[in-house]
């Protein structure tokens, strides 16, 4: 079974609502409205985005299409867009589990065994 965006959204929304240690979609997305953006398109397909952070830290993301004649620069910017995010997603969850590892005494991650999942 697929979960929709939306409803996948509003589940992470919802199990980070109490949580101290989490990285918000919404706070992301803040961090990406508020930076500086160049775009480039490489031979006509290779479309890349390159996201300066307030911090100056930068994240460059691309994405392509097959048949030139069908680049559509905006489908480009979502594909962009939704993959910054992911990446930044990733960047500030490992910061996050820094600061927690620390504020915790540097104790060792705590394991979860999971069980076997069959589709």
């Amino acid at each position: 079974m697929t979960v929709s965006e939306r409803d996948l959204d509003e589940t992470i929304a919802a199990h980070h609502a109490d949580n101290e240690w989490s990285v918000k979609k919404a706070d992301l997305e803040r961090m990406l409205e508020n930076t500086k953006r160049q775009e480039a398109l490489f031979f006509g397909k290779k479309f890349v985005t390159v996201y300066q952070l307030e911090n100056g830290f930068t994240i460059d993301i691309s994405s392509a299409v097959v048949n030139i004649k069908k680049f559509d620069i905006e489908i480009g910017r979502n594909l962009n867009y939704q993959r910054a995010l992911d990446k930044l997603w990733e960047l500030e969850g490992y910061t996050v589990q820094q600061a927690k590892f620390e504020a915790e005494g540097s104790k060792p991650v705590e394991e979860i065994p999971l069980a076997p999942y069959s589709y």
